[in-house]
């Protein structure tokens, strides 16, 4: 995991990814953030993926130009 940060008093798990979602390296991205075991929110920045969205294990798929342009973006 690259961050760990708080925002009036909501955590989050950032993870940084070059590659493409579905590539062995993105899925063991995935791996890291599956491994904590609560329930705050989890994303994985990437400039690769088309959209933003949540993939089916709640992980926030953040596109890198949304979050530097959006100031919402985690709020997503």
């Amino acid at each position: 995991m690259d961050f760990v940060c708080t925002r009036n008093s909501v955590k989050y798990y950032i993870q940084s990814a070059r590659q493409e979602p579905g590539t062995l390296a993105f899925s063991q991205q995935l791996k890291a953030l599956d491994a904590i075991g609560n329930h705050f929110k989890k994303i994985i920045i990437t400039p690769d993926t088309p959209l933003t969205h949540y993939n089916d294990r709640g992980i926030l798929i953040l596109r890198l130009d949304d979050f530097l342009l959006k100031p919402d973006s985690l709020r997503f």
